[in-house]
């Protein structure tokens, strides 16, 4: 029987928070000296323990229905189907839509850590509403907290935290993918202090949202990775346009959006010309954050698989008895929970990078965030097929949630760096 609640139902990850993760280190980057460790944990732990309720039980058993409709593409508008729009509107009502804001801003101010957690747990559930989680509210977020003027602050993080609007991050374009420097949207300041992009965006994760942050570039004359700069533009009064939603075998209800500006107004996020290093940021973040979704599908796929070996008798007993189909569960179990270890032990580092400025804790997750990426991703690709396989025949049939596991795992090797240039970073 499937677990009734993603947190407390998952032993290991219990025991990763309960006995792995350094809490006191974490509290006193996030809190400051002096805070009350034990209090502030207990609140976290509650926050994981009610998301992992409401996860388990209203997104986990609508994942299939979500699936099946896909994203919704009428009268030439890209939008969410109702499923999906109900898994969001459950997690803003629980004060979760982009946990990470400060409460200042109106969100529950949690760190790293214990957002990826909830993230985990969402990709288990259904990735394409984690997807819709991660990318529309709590990355332009991040993002507009770090780098946004007081200003932009308070207009956007507030509607952000309470899931009454979605943004999105635009970097990719169809001449530069990995490759960045190929960048050719431009931005071109005006008198007025607006500044204007042109150029077209593609592949963009929630891309159908109420605003975006462009990476563009913004130093006439410059080349490469100099000269880039990050802009905030309102699709408000057709500002931008959303050209299509892409036809996709995965996360069929996550829209992934190709962008148009002609003439886009937009207002700078942090300085000009220094948006590649400020993009980075968000890179090593969702680096870590995919991988993780990883976890959280591998999960979900090893959950199906030993729950089928333990009902499917074959030769006189159930075939998880077999000594290949054990060791494949095994196999599966290792991996999800060395991927675990070492993604939380990344996202601790993350925590007292952002909060601490701790130069030891950044050398230390710069050698760590692609082994995250590339180990949990490719992890969950395996974890997945042998599911997949130990399923046999009717892991291909619809009913069963394997296919969709199998389906989804594949693009987590690919977005946000693809699994060689995780492994070129990881050699450097």
């Amino acid at each position: 029987m499937s677990a009734t609640n993603f947190f407390t139902g998952n032993p290991d990850l219990v025991e990763v928070f309960d006995k792995v993760i350094p809490w006191a280190r974490v509290v006193g980057a996030v809190e400051g000296p002096g805070a009350d460790v034990a209090g502030t944990v207990s609140t976290w732990r509650e926050v994981l323990d009610l998301a992992g309720r409401y996860i388990a039980t209203e997104i986990a058993p609508r994942a299939a229905e979500v699936d099946a409709i896909g994203v919704i593409r009428e009268n030439g508008l890209v939008r969410m189907n109702e499923p999906m729009l109900e898994n969001l509107r459950g997690l803003a009502e629980l004060g979760l839509a982009s946990p990470s804001v400060p409460a200042d801003f109106g969100g529950a101010g949690l760190p790293f850590t214990v957002t990826m957690m909830i993230g985990e747990m969402l990709a288990r559930a259904d990735l394409s509403t984690q997807v819709q989680h991660g990318i529309g509210w709590n990355s332009p977020a991040a993002l507009i907290y770090r780098f946004g003027t007081d200003e932009q602050k308070a207009r956007y993080l507030p509607p952000l935290a309470k899931g009454e609007i979605m943004g999105a991050v635009a970097m990719t374009e169809p001449q530069a993918g990995s490759d960045v420097g190929r960048l050719a949207t431009t931005a071109t300041p005006r008198q007025d202090g607006c500044w204007i992009l042109q150029g077209r965006k593609q592949f963009i994760s929630a891309g159908q949202g109420d605003m975006v942050i462009v990476l563009a570039r913004s130093v006439a004359g410059s080349s490469g990775l100099d000269g880039l700069g990050m802009f905030i533009a309102d699709r408000e009064g057709d500002n931008y346009v959303v050209e299509r939603a892409e036809h996709k075998f995965v996360i069929r209800a996550s829209p992934t959006c190709a962008l148009l500006f002609d003439g886009t107004r937009a207002t700078p996020l942090g300085k000009p010309g220094d948006g590649w290093k400020q993009i980075l940021t968000f890179m090593n973040e969702s680096r870590l954050g995919v991988g993780i979704q990883g976890i959280g599908v591998a999960t979900a796929a090893l959950e199906k698989a030993s729950e089928y070996a333990a009902q499917r008798v074959q030769m006189g007993k159930p075939i998880r008895e077999h000594p290949m189909v054990a060791e494949m569960l095994l196999d599966m179990e290792t991996t999800v929970t060395g991927a675990r270890a070492l993604a939380y032990t990344a996202a601790v580092l993350q925590d007292l990078v952002l909060f601490g400025r701790d130069e030891e804790a950044a050398r230390d997750l710069r050698e760590l965030t692609p082994l995250v990426k590339w180990y949990g991703t490719e992890g969950a690709v395996r974890v997945c097929r042998l599911a997949l396989q130990i399923h046999g025949g009717v892991g291909v049939v619809d009913e069963y949630d394997v296919g969709r596991f199998m389906r989804d795992s594949l693009i987590t090797p690919i977005y946000e760096g693809t699994s060689q240039i995780q492994s070129l970073m990881a050699v450097r």
